[in-house]
């Protein structure tokens, strides 16, 4: 468990999976605010969406989420990672998901995750890793870029709920703010 100041990173897991869906609506709300459709916002968190990520979390097949914590429990962000899901051997890891809470956003948490994920992959002999960023998240794209990541030259298109969006992936060859 790594601490800096008030936050700490721990692992997480199932029993973690109402503060998780808590986080990442939140994050989704002010993130994709203006890129996705409003009703699709305000859905998050009265889907379902927590019992079914719990019923497909697989730690045996290496799969794992670090939780940013307070020093009073409170749940501020995470990072699920492990095995890629896509045909790419030349990148082994996957960060699927990163989402930390708008009020703690730019004081290092993110970084810190994202460090520690690769860690936990370097771990697991699954480096160099990736991830796909929503292209219109101009935000999140320039922190992966700060952190190292590479474009891995192509994108890909996909829909949510009828609104046309694109998937940007980025990789890592060695360890997020190394450059």
């Amino acid at each position: 468990m790594a601490t800096d100041g008030d936050v700490i990173i721990r692992p997480a897991g199932v029993r973690d999976a109402l503060e998780i869906e808590r986080v990442r609506a939140e994050s989704w709300r002010t993130a994709y605010r203006g890129i996705v459709k409003d009703e699709t916002l305000e859905r998050l968190g009265m889907d379902g969406w927590a019992e079914r990520w719990a019923n497909g979390f697989r730690p045996e097949e290496g799969q794992f989420v670090l939780a940013a914590q307070t020093a009073n429990g409170e749940m501020v962000g995470f990072i699920e990672g492990g095995p890629t899901r896509e045909d790419w051997r030349d990148y082994p890891g996957e960060i699927y998901m990163i989402y930390i809470m708008t009020s703690f956003q730019g004081r290092g948490i993110g970084s810190r995750l994202l460090c520690a994920a690769y860690d936990v992959l370097s771990a697991q002999d699954r480096v160099p890793m990736h991830l796909q960023a929503m292209k219109e998240n101009a935000r999140s794209l320039e922190f992966y870029r700060r952190a190292g990541g590479r474009p891995l030259g192509f994108e890909r298109g996909f829909e949510i709920d009828g609104i046309p969006l694109i998937d940007y992936p980025l990789g890592w060859t060695k360890r997020p703010f190394t450059d």
